[in-house]
């Protein structure tokens, strides 16, 4: 009867107030604790099986070749697939379907801007084509999986949305805690991340498909190809090196995920979203964002970033491997350097000195490189207008002015190639 009374009357009484108060507390907390259960236990959310079909259909590897090819139409590789599309994908696809697809030798490169690394290259057909399947299929369901405040590597994310989330956080805070991780895709565990896999993918196939792509980096020809750079580059080995090598004659030597395959980019976002997990649903910290292995925390409290750098620290190396870098903590009023800008708490952000250092010594060479054929026209406009939209993010008119770029790309659209 009371039921009735509160249902029917237009002004609710205190008692029925009372109790929607409580029935509203109880779902919240009800809800909070549901969600810190899911991400905290990990082992019992929901894992995905009966995925492989779905990787090795032929209409997702065109897709797959279509998401691929772009940008790299001039390839010869990628005009040689357009030509023989059809056979090219039934033979993946056969290939696929009997268990016997191995990933292609890689090639390897040394690029030194903006620092050294050793680029891994594999073949556009049929390893990236694949690895984009692959990831036409996976991508959903671990994209679920990461923060809010992750920006690498993810659809409506990226280095712009990243940059503006720290400048939030600088105009919001007193201080910020920098960390980057060393040699971070050389240091991913080959046996922590195939962990991580399996709490969400349960698909013996696709599990096998991803664990040959993830070991075919520590082959034997790949390790004495690696000693062959070392050498050439320096006489001195290390005990670093000397216990790898061991460990990779061996067949033990379990880390390094290559930069350059589509798949690396997923696997260390996976890695680093254990310690999203932490920071966030542990520590209970707000101001906080990651993109790839540098991740900022910012807070009004310096004792409590002084206690997460131990935390964090402590964390990377015990449960994920890995070390830092670099690790350090600053009031925000010296500027933020992320993602290629620096952030002022004033509102300013200033593109990166090294940055611009290296800018203008690329678009320096443009009209001498254009007269001589080394370059295109098309090639040329494209570097000036990357660089233009590189600035425009920054407080840079003055800069933009200085290096006279709207007025080279004027000069190279007019010039005549011969």
């Amino acid at each position: 009867m009371g039921w009735n009374i509160y249902k029917a009357s237009s002004q609710p009484t205190a008692g029925h107030a009372g109790h929607a108060r409580r029935a509203k507390y109880k779902t919240g907390v009800w809800r909070q604790l549901v969600a810190g259960w899911r991400t905290l236990s990990p082992d019992i959310m929901k894992r995905h099986g009966n995925l492989y079909d779905k990787i090795i259909s032929k209409e997702n590897l065109k897709e797959a070749h279509r998401i691929a090819r772009k940008g790299k139409t001039k390839k010869a590789s990628v005009r040689w697939v357009d030509e023989n599309l059809d056979k090219c994908i039934d033979e993946l696809h056969d290939s696929l379907d009997r268990g016997e697809y191995r990933t292609s030798n890689y090639v390897t490169k040394t690029v030194f801007e903006p620092k050294e690394r050793l680029i891994y290259i594999v073949p556009y057909y049929p390893d990236r084509i694949l690895q984009h399947a692959v990831m036409n299929v996976l991508e959903p369901i671990w994209d679920k999986l990461f923060t809010y405040h992750s920006y690498a590597c993810r659809k409506g994310k990226g280095q712009h949305k990243g940059s503006s989330e720290c400048m939030r956080h600088v105009r919001r805070y007193k201080y910020c805690l920098k960390c980057d991780c060393s040699k971070f895709y050389y240091s991913v565990n080959h046996r922590r991340i195939k962990e991580i896999i399996r709490k969400k993918i349960k698909c013996d196939r696709t599990l096998r498909l991803i664990d040959e792509i993830i070991d075919s980096v520590n082959r034997m020809n790949y390790f004495f190809l690696l000693c062959m750079v070392i050498f050439m580059r320096r006489w001195e080995l290390e005990m670093w090196f000397i216990v790898e090598a061991a460990l990779t004659v061996a067949g033990q030597c379990e880390h390094n995920v290559p930069i350059g395959n589509f798949l690396s980019q997923w696997c260390g976002n996976l890695y680093l979203n254990e310690l999203d997990t932490m920071i966030k649903h542990k520590f209970k910290v707000k101001a906080y964002l990651r993109y790839c292995d540098d991740f900022l925390l910012f807070s009004d409290d310096k004792d409590f970033l002084n206690r997460m750098k131990h935390e964090v620290k402590n964390f990377l190396l015990d449960d994920l491997h890995l070390k830092m870098s670099k690790i350090e903590l600053f009031p925000v009023t010296r500027g933020v350097d992320f993602l290629g800008y620096r952030h002022f708490p004033n509102g300013y952000i200033l593109a990166r000195k090294s940055t611009v250092k290296r800018m203008k010594k690329h678009t320096k060479g443009i009209m001498h490189n254009l007269k001589h054929g080394d370059i295109t026209k098309e090639t040329a406009v494209s570097m000036i207008s990357s660089a233009q939209g590189w600035l425009k993010w920054a407080n840079t008119h003055n800069l933009q002015q200085s290096m006279k770029l709207s007025t080279l790309k004027e000069e190279v659209l007019a010039y005549e190639e011969i």
